[in-house]
């Protein structure tokens, strides 16, 4: 069926990966054509769906736990992560309304491209909580930050991603799926036009074009 975690295969190992939590974009840079290279995209929700799926196919109502890295070494007590899949999902935190009010290691926030039909100023993202095994899907306005976990047209046929800053991300095949096993922390479009770094709250919270930002304006969360 193509599921099973004996299929599941980490296809990277050396150089290792300089990426720890990644960097945090609203969700115009999510959907922009060009933020990711060739060959790869930002997740939709159907695309999110299936990974849950092929994840609660092995064990039911843990996906959440099957992906996150394990221990609390990238989260608060109560994480119960395994990382049976190769994920290696982490707290990332998020921005909301411009401040980093919620705690880095508490929540794995992850854009989708996808908007709200009845909501167009909204956009789902994936969570996944410290103490809880599965995931859970929500909105929550474009302008807010999240991480991006981007995912393969197809079997990208490499051993590791580099993208345009030199960053190394590793590649896991989950089910049919192949992922980045690290978020995204690209400060440039796949252009080598370079994404606007903006940290300020008040100019964060009243964006509707591209942006990113490091967790609390501090980029050692970014990198390892």
């Amino acid at each position: 069926m193509g599921f099973f975690f004996g299929q599941n295969r980490v296809i990277s190992s050396i150089p290792t990966s300089n990426i720890k939590y990644g960097r945090l974009y609203n969700w115009y840079t999510a959907t922009d054509a060009l933020l990711a290279p060739t060959g790869w995209h930002v997740p939709t929700m159907v695309e999110f769906s299936t990974l849950i799926t092929t994840l609660n196919a092995i064990e039911s109502g843990t996906a959440a736990k099957q992906a996150k890295s394990i221990g609390t070494t990238y989260w608060l007590s109560g994480n119960e992560g395994t990382n049976s899949s190769g994920l290696d999902i982490r707290g990332n935190g998020c921005r909301v309304s411009g401040d980093f009010s919620y705690s880095l290691q508490g929540g794995a926030n992850l854009h989708s491209t996808d908007t709200f039909p009845s909501q167009p100023t909204q956009c789902y993202i994936l969570y996944a909580q410290s103490n809880r095994n599965y995931f859970s899907t929500y909105g929550w306005p474009k302008n807010y930050g999240a991480g991006i976990r981007l995912i393969a047209d197809s079997d990208p046929g490499v051993t590791q991603l580099t993208d345009l800053d030199e960053n190394i991300y590793d590649i896991v095949l989950v089910g049919a799926q192949y992922w980045l096993v690290q978020n995204w922390a690209c400060t440039k479009l796949n252009n080598g036009t370079t994404i606007p770094n903006v940290t300020d709250a008040t100019d964060w919270s009243n964006l509707s074009t591209l942006a990113y930002c490091n967790y609390d304006n501090d980029v050692s969360y970014v990198f390892l």
